[in-house]
C-alpha cells in the first residue's frame, strides 16, 4: 500500500553528496510500484556487465529525475514515473542509469568536481537531483565568478561527455533487451522544451535533448515489449498518480472516463482514498474479472474490505495478494497490522500467532526495521518480554542506533535460556 503519510526519510551519510554533510530523501514504499520497477530493471541489467541485483527506490518528488549514486542503487522520482506514460519510456530511463553504473561515472564525476573545487572553481553551487533531466546524479548551477568560468566549463563538459556515454551504453542495453528506442525518443522529446531553459549548452550538465535524440533516430527502433511488464507498469503509474494528486484526487475523477484498466484502477484508488468504498469495490471487482491473478487488485480489495469493517474478508483478500505477489514482504507487514488491529478489538490470540508467522517470513533487508518493530509489538501483547527486548535490539541496529541496540541486547541476555542460539549470538555482537 502506497501511503505518503507513512513514508519515511532515509539518511545517506556522504553517499550522495560531495561533502561530509548528510541529507535525506523522502522515499515511498509500495510493493506494487517497487515490484514493477525492479522487474523492468532486472530485465535490462541482466544484459549489462553489472553483477548482483540492483535496488530501486522511489523518491517522493515531482521533479522529472532519476539518478544513481553508484553501487547497486537507482533512485526514481515520482515525477519521472508520471512523465513516463509507458513501459518502454521508464525502461529507457533505467537503461540510461545502468549505463552510468556500468561506467562507474559516480566516482569519476565526484573526483572531477572535487579537483575543480581545489583549483578555485568556487562559483559552482552543487546540489543533488535538482536539474530536470533523465539521468543526472548532480545538478550544477553556475555562479558569476568570472575567474572560475574556464574551469566550470571544463567540469560541465566532462559531465556532458558522461551523459553521452550513458546514452550509448543505455542504447546498447535496450538493443540487447529487445526493447527498441521508441521509449528513449519519447522521453527525450518530452524534455526538449527544457532546452530553452538551458540556452547555453556549455552551462548545462546535459547535452540538449534535441542533440541526444540523434543517437537513437535512424536506427532500429522497434522492440518486442513484455506485455506482463507493460501492464504492471501501467498499474504502478496509475497508483502513483492516484496517491500523489492534490485533494485526494477528487478533481481527477470526472476525467477518468475510459474503460482502460489503468483508468479504472486509478478511479478505484481515488474512490478508496475518499471513503467511497462501494464504488471502489465495484471497480476493483470489475478489474478482477479482467485479470484475476494480478496481486495488487487483491491488495486494494483487501484494503477496501478491511477499512469498511469486513476485517476477515479483508485479511483473506490480502492473503490472496501475498500468494500472487513476487514482492510480498510489504504486504505481509500490512497483514500483520490488520491482525494486530483485530486483536485489539476481539482479544483472540490466534490473530497474534498469525501476525507472528507472517512477520517471521519476511526476508527483504529494506523491511527489517518494520519486521522487528511489529514483532516487538506482537510479543509485548503475548507477554514475552525477552522476545520484545531481542526484537527492539534488532530494530535499533537496523537503523544504526547501536547504543539503543546494545541496551536492549543487555536486557534480553539476562534471560539467555529463553533465547535461541542464533539470537544469543546476534545479541552478543550488539553488546561487544
Amino acid at each position: 500500500m502506497l501511503n505518503k503519510s507513512k513514508r519515511f526519510s532515509i539518511v545517506f551519510l556522504a553517499l550522495l553528496s560531495f561533502s561530509n554533510q548528510a541529507f535525506s530523501l523522502n522515499l515511498i514504499r509500495d510493493a506494487e510500484i517497487e515490484e514493477s520497477l525492479s522487474s523492468i530493471t532486472r530485465s535490462i541489467s541482466k544484459h549489462s556487465q553489472l553483477h548482483g541485483d540492483l535496488s530501486v527506490y522511489i523518491v517522493d518528488d515531482n521533479k522529472i529525475n532519476a539518478f544513481t549514486p553508484g553501487g547497486n542503487q537507482i533512485f526514481i522520482n515520482t515525477g519521472m514515473i508520471l512523465k513516463c506514460k509507458s513501459y518502454d519510456m521508464i525502461a529507457a530511463v533505467i537503461a540510461h542509469e545502468i549505463g552510468h553504473m556500468q561506467s562507474g561515472h559516480k566516482i569519476s564525476r565526484r573526483m572531477n568536481i572535487e579537483n575543480a573545487q581545489m583549483l578555485g572553481a568556487m562559483g559552482m553551487l552543487l546540489s543533488l537531483g535538482s536539474i530536470v533531466a533523465t539521468g543526472a546524479s548532480e545538478g550544477v548551477f553556475v555562479g558569476t565568478l568570472s575567474g572560475a568560468e574556464a574551469m566550470q566549463r571544463s567540469v560541465l563538459k566532462f559531465s556532458r561527455d558522461q551523459e553521452i556515454a550513458a546514452d550509448v551504453a543505455g542504447a546498447q542495453l535496450l538493443d540487447k533487451a529487445n526493447l527498441g528506442y521508441k521509449g528513449a525518443i519519447k522521453v527525450l522529446e518530452s524534455l526538449k522544451r527544457y532546452d530553452k531553459v538551458m540556452k547555453d549548452e556549455y552551462l548545462s550538465t546535459h547535452p540538449f535533448a534535441s542533440e541526444r535524440i540523434k543517437l537513437y533516430k535512424g536506427k532500429q527502433s522497434e522492440g518486442a515489449l513484455d506485455e506482463t511488464l507493460a501492464f504492471a507498469y501501467k498499474m504502478a503509474r496509475s497508483k502513483t498518480e492516484a496517491y500523489t494528486l492534490p485533494n485526494k484526487g477528487v478533481n481527477e475523477l470526472p476525467l477518468l472516463k475510459s474503460n482502460s484498466p489503468e483508468d479504472i484502477y486509478e478511479k478505484a484508488i481515488i474512490e478508496y482514498r475518499n471513503y467511497r468504498y462501494a464504488d471502489s469495490l465495484k471497480n476493483i471487482e470489475h478489474l478482477l474479472k479482467v485479470k484475476s491473478n494480478y496481486a495488487y487488485f487483491h491488495e486494494l480489495k483487501g484494503m477496501i474490505l478491511f477499512d469498511s469493517g469486513k476485517w476477515l474478508d479483508g485479511i483473506a483478500a490480502m492473503d490472496r495478494a501475498i500468494d500472487l505477489s513476487k514482492n510480498p514482504d510489504l504486504l505481509k507487514i500490512q497483514k500483520a497490522l490488520y491482525l494486530l488491529s483485530v486483536y485489539d478489538k476481539n482479544r483472540d490470540k490466534n490473530n497474534l500467532n498469525k501476525a507472528e508467522k507472517a512477520l517471521l517470513s519476511i526476508n527483504n533487508e529494506n523491511d527489517i526495521y518494520y519486521k522487528h518493530h511489529l514483532l516487538a509489538r506482537v510479543y509485548g501483547k503475548l507477554g514475552k518480554s525477552t522476545s520484545v527486548e531481542y526484537h527492539l535490539a534488532e530494530m535499533n541496529f537496523a537503523i544504526g542506533n547501536k547504543e539503543r541496540a546494545k541496551l536492549h541486547a543487555q536486557k534480553a541476555l539476562k534471560f539467555k535460556d529463553l533465547l535461541s542460539k542464533y539470537q544469543k549470538t546476534r545479541l552478543k555482537d550488539f553488546v561487544e
